[in-house]
């Protein structure tokens, strides 16, 4: 009889020890998933800071251009109006984007 209590308790024990490690494994899983989630995200995030990077580098060298073409005062206000814009519209679609994925 109490070979018989003891091979039921080594088997609750059994069940026990394996229902504790696939919690740890699912724990584990959702843990890794969360890491995969957070690098897509800085990805994305790095991905909109290089567009508008580049937007920016793109709006000041035709700024730049734009000034050269103009060779009197008038040209410098119109130079500094078309970069404030440009400026603004970068930084929209920055927060735009992020917004998007927040």
């Amino acid at each position: 009889m109490q070979a018989i209590k003891d091979k039921l308790n080594d088997l609750s024990a059994m069940r026990k020890a394996k229902a504790e490690a696939r919690e740890e494994e699912k724990a584990e899983k959702e843990l890794a998933k969360a890491r995969v989630e957070v690098a897509h995200e800085v990805r994305m995030a790095k991905e909109a800071e290089a567009a508008m990077d580049l937007h920016v580098h793109k709006a000041v060298e035709k700024a730049a251009e734009h000034e050269r073409k103009q060779h009197h005062g008038s040209g410098r206000v119109a130079v500094i109006f078309f970069f404030t814009q440009s400026l603004m519209y970068s930084i929209f679609f920055y927060l735009q984007y992020f917004c998007y994925f927040t």
